[in-house]
């Protein structure tokens, strides 16, 4: 999952689309488990950095990797959204 030839640059040393792709195939959804919106999906990716930066990311990560993995999870909360609206499924506020 690491890409050492990447660590040192601008890239992200993960490639989260791999891994999510990975994650989706392994972890099978269960039909009662309830599914996240996308506005949904935003607001827990930003508290879980946000209460995870204060511990995380002062020893392991960067906050150039915290911003990255909120970035990757914004564009794919964006691309659902643009998804459900298209087949009319318009979300109500939260």
């Amino acid at each position: 999952m690491l890409d050492p030839s990447r660590i040192e640059g601008n890239d992200c040393p993960l490639n989260l689309q791999r891994l999510m792709d990975l994650s989706r195939s392994n972890i099978p959804y269960n039909k009662g488990e309830k599914v996240l919106r996308p506005k949904e999906i935003v607001k827990m990716v930003k508290k879980l950095i946000k209460k995870g930066s204060k511990v995380v990311r002062k020893r392991y990560v960067s906050k150039r990797f915290l911003e990255q993995v909120e970035e990757f999870f914004v564009k794919k909360a964006d691309k659902l959204e643009k998804m459900r609206k298209s087949y009319g499924k318009r979300l109500t506020k939260t």
